[in-house]
């Protein structure tokens, strides 16, 4: 293993891996210096970055992580054959309040059963999108080119994709039709070691992605 161990879980380093192989090898290397670098809490949030590129790689985008966009770095960009960007990507994370996380891996950690209402109301989640969505509008605008927020469900949330579904068409008038620079939404969680996929485009888009299914 060419950078040695970036976590303490074998079968995530492996993993780590395997997904190195899949993005650009020009990105690889600042990845394995975030690993090396960043406390559990942000290697967990890199692990979600790596995820997302390797999945999207998998199906063929030319995907380039951490580059500069009019003094944003978002976590990913999709690029044309000539290198230029054609949509933009960040990440976040959908969890539990701080306090009732906690609470949860507290209980978890001493083999107990935790009991509790673990799902995330509606408003939390659009305020997420929102607040991830307005971060980028102004350099969507600038830009004129799609951004899609990829959100990760931490295994605490239970969120089923349908939630996501309906805040994002349908909450509030839909998260969409409020959040015009706003192309789409790839929503990903973890289940029993396997990942999956949502896909979500914003059929009111200012600037329309290419990469997401249409329907």
């Amino acid at each position: 293993m060419k950078y040695g161990v970036l976590a303490v879980n074998s079968h995530i380093n492996s993993r780590i891996y395997e997904m190195f192989e899949d993005i650009d090898p020009s990105d690889v290397a600042a990845f394995a210096k975030k690993f090396k670098s960043e406390s559990n809490e942000q290697r967990f949030h890199t692990l979600r970055e790596l995820i997302i590129g390797s999945q999207l790689r998998r199906q063929g985008l030319k995907l380039r992580y951490g580059r500069k966009v009019h003094g944003k770095t978002p976590d990913w960009v999709s690029v044309d054959d000539a290198d230029q960007i054609d949509e933009i990507l960040d990440v976040v994370t959908l969890r539990q309040r701080r306090e009732t996380e906690t609470d949860i891996l507290s209980t978890l950690s001493t083999d107990q059963v935790w009991s509790g209402w673990v799902t995330i109301p509606s408003d939390h989640i659009y305020s997420k999108i929102e607040q991830k969505a307005n971060t980028y509008a102004s350099l969507v605008n600038s830009i004129k080119r799609p951004y899609i927020v990829c959100l990760f469900g931490e295994f605490t949330a239970s969120v089923d994709p349908e939630e996501v579904q309906h805040v994002l068409y349908s909450h509030h008038g839909g998260a969409f039709s409020t959040l015009p620079t706003l192309a789409g939404v790839i929503y990903f969680l973890e289940r029993s070691g396997t990942y999956h996929y949502s896909y979500f485009a914003n059929r009111a888009a200012a600037y329309p992605s290419l990469l997401l299914p249409k329907s």
